[in-house]
């Protein structure tokens, strides 16, 4: 029985209607990231939509260490009138000075490598999102 990262390579390389048989390892993936604080690193940045088709920026972050390091976390700083204020909150938590005068020219690079202290929720939050976030040790690279 081939492997299942070959197949699904095989299929996402040549696409395929086929039905299949492929043995999945599921061990490991029952937990979600439970509610705490977690060192994370910035993966990506990118302009999305929200379920609700708002525009967001979604910036995905990889936990550093401990027993969910290498999984994934993701932030949503929402562009709405109504939830700007969020936003301009987490960016200043980040260090990426916002006021809230005038405009401020928001782009993927600002997060570039970019290390904080994520916060999760798990109440009336999306799975896998971080309701709130702070400067850690490292903090910006030099």
């Amino acid at each position: 029985m081939p492997d299942l990262s070959e197949t699904l390579d095989q299929v996402a390389a040549e696409g395929s209607d086929e039905a299949f048989d492929i043995d999945i390892d599921f061990s490991g993936t029952d937990d979600n990231v439970p509610a705490g604080e977690y060192e994370v690193r910035v993966k990506s940045a990118a302009l999305g939509k929200s379920k609700a088709g708002n525009p967001q920026v979604v910036v995905v972050t990889v936990i550093q260490d401990g027993d969910f390091a290498g999984r994934q976390l993701r932030l949503y700083l929402g562009l709405t009138k109504k939830v700007l204020w969020k936003t301009r909150k987490h960016l200043n938590n980040l260090g990426i000075e916002v006021s809230s005068e005038g405009s401020f020219r928001l782009s993927p690079d600002l997060f570039d490598d970019l290390e904080f202290t994520a916060t999760v929720s798990t109440e009336g939050s999306e799975f896998g999102s971080i309701e709130d976030v702070s400067i850690s040790g490292t903090g910006f690279p030099s």
